[in-house]
């Protein structure tokens, strides 16, 4: 009896040990499995995120252009209006004329400080 019960154990632990053996492969492809996963999803976040900087510094170039070609159209105007003043209204548009320029020269200043502490 004692031959066959130890046949018996021997041959249910073997099944354990591998069905142990079993669990720690399916672990080990698991964590592989997670590994890609993450790996891929990481790759894929880099992408949206190059994506989205791309996008951004695309956008900010464009309005850079759109607000020199602004300070260009308004600096011409402030020219034709010194060339051409109209003689109807003359100080109330000297006045305004006036108030203009004295705020997008300081609008200018500023702009020059921002690009040297760049």
């Amino acid at each position: 009896g004692d031959v066959y019960k130890r046949q018996y154990q021997r041959r249910v632990h073997g099944d354990i040990r591998l069905g142990m053996e079993a669990k720690e492969e399916k672990k080990t492809g698991d964590e592989e499995d997670l590994s890609v996963f993450v790996e891929k999803m990481l790759k894929d976040m880099q992408g949206k995120f190059d994506e989205m900087s791309k996008n951004i510094t695309g956008k900010m170039d464009e309005m850079g252009s759109k607000i020199d070609e602004l300070e260009r159209s308004i600096n011409e105007l402030l020219k034709e209006a010194e060339a051409n003043p109209s003689p109807e209204k003359k100080e109330e548009k000297s006045a305004q004329y006036n108030n203009f320029q004295r705020a997008f020269t300081h609008y200018l200043q500023k702009k020059k400080k921002k690009k040297k502490k760049k």
